[in-house]
């Protein structure tokens, strides 16, 4: 049995790991009957943790510190201070902001970046010469393999889920008559994708069938803009409003959204293909549906298989065929007609019930409240049992090995 030592920060959003990690209790009355196993504890004052849990033939200790510089000396000094030499192996954990050329390997010492949010790197050959010495964790795709690189793209959602502040909210099923029957966040001329897709087949759709258009929810009203401009611009105040959208979705019959990377962005930012990533978009769709609300999301096909093989349901995913193994380029056509056909689907239900939206909105409950219920229970199920967690630790301890 040998002992290894995983080192974060709390500084950082390496929390957005320990689904991976901890996700089994310690039984004490036969501890040998759930492997891995954790037992530890937090010190809230500091808000640092050490947590041990065993993963096959490796012991392993978990520490989250805090002001652990990122240089050689730094890092030393703190290991000089916890008697490095009990572990076979320290693993440093490193959120990638940018990669520093100075920190190198040392000793018993392996660095091991991390990335979440979105891509990072300008080249394939700028990420290909730095996983040829260090593994990297990441949560949006590469357009190749290597035996240093992991791709877990939920990371994404638990970033989210934490520092927007969707883990305060009760998701208490509210009682509200509808007032429109499908809204959605859209700034006319923010990007043209959204634009082109609105004015060429959203907007006439509603049109053709005679109904209102879909309301645009109001962030300005009458409200003096000035400070919060500025506030937007020098510290990205947006984000403060993500888990308090539902505010807004909960008025429509049916939620739209506009993903990142919308159902025609087949080659990810900087040109470089099958670079993909899911973001608080769909953790919008995902947690909101606890309150009854289906959502309709226009994303890139790539991330919509990975959201439905999570067990994640939209109302488009019943206007689309997944594990087709078409390429990415076939499947936009499909997936552009399984948003155009949603739409559809909504607009003819809502005629068969008089027009009267919160009928229209029974309706779509009764056929498919079980699976926005299932939304919500599969990710809170992730939050402590996160998928691919053996998977996760096996390569940080080997690399990709197959």
């Amino acid at each position: 049995m040998k002992n290894v030592l995983f080192l974060f920060s709390v500084n950082d959003v390496s929390f957005s790991l320990l689904p991976f990690l901890l996700k089994y209790k310690v039984d004490n009355k036969n501890i040998s009957i759930r492997e891995p196993y954790h037992s530890g504890n937090l010190d809230e004052s500091t808000m640092t943790g050490k947590f041990k849990f065993k993963f096959e033939n490796t012991n392993i200790d978990l520490f989250y510190e805090k002001n652990i510089p990122h240089d050689y000396d730094g890092i030393l000094s703190y290991l000089n201070s916890i008697s490095p030499n009990q572990y076979e192996k320290i693993y440093f954990f490193i959120e990638w902001t940018s990669f520093n050329s100075n920190l190198k390997h040392f000793g018993n010492v392996e660095i091991v970046y991390y990335k979440a949010d979105e891509n990072y790197h300008k080249s394939d050959k700028e990420i290909k010469d730095i996983l040829s010495q260090y593994k990297i964790i990441s949560s949006a795709s590469l357009s190749f393999e290597d035996k240093n690189f992991y791709f877990e793209p939920i990371i994404n959602l638990f970033v989210f889920y934490y520092i927007f502040g969707f883990n305060y909210l009760s998701y208490s099923k509210l009682d509200v008559n509808k007032s429109n029957l499908m809204g959605m966040y859209y700034l006319s001329g923010y990007k043209n994708v959204r634009d082109k897709f609105y004015d060429e087949f959203i907007k006439p759709i509603f049109e053709k069938h005679n109904v209102n258009l879909p309301t645009i929810y109001d962030t300005i009203v009458d409200k003096p803009q000035l400070i919060t401009h500025l506030l937007e611009k020098y510290k990205g105040h947006w984000g403060l409003n993500h888990n308090a959208m539902y505010t807004d979705y909960i008025s429509s019959v049916c939620g739209f959204i506009f993903d990142t990377l919308n159902h025609n962005s087949i080659e990810g930012p900087n040109l470089s293909k099958e670079r993909y990533y899911i973001n608080e978009k769909a953790l919008k769709g995902i947690m909101y549906s606890k309150l009854n609300i289906p959502f309709i999301i226009d994303t890139n096909p790539n991330n919509f298989e990975i959201l439905n093989n999570l067990g994640f349901w939209f109302l488009n995913s019943e206007f689309y065929q997944f594990n087709t193994n078409k390429s990415t380029e076939e499947s936009i056509e499909p997936m552009r007609d399984s948003i155009v056909n949603t739409i559809e689907y909504l607009i003819s239900i809502y005629k068969e019930n008089d027009c009267d939206l919160n009928k229209t909105h029974s309706v779509l409950v009764e056929k498919y409240g079980d699976k926005m219920q299932n939304n919500y229970n599969t990710f809170i199920k992730y939050l402590t049992d996160a998928p691919n967690g053996d998977k996760l630790i096996n390569f940080i301890l080997y690399g990709n090995r197959n």
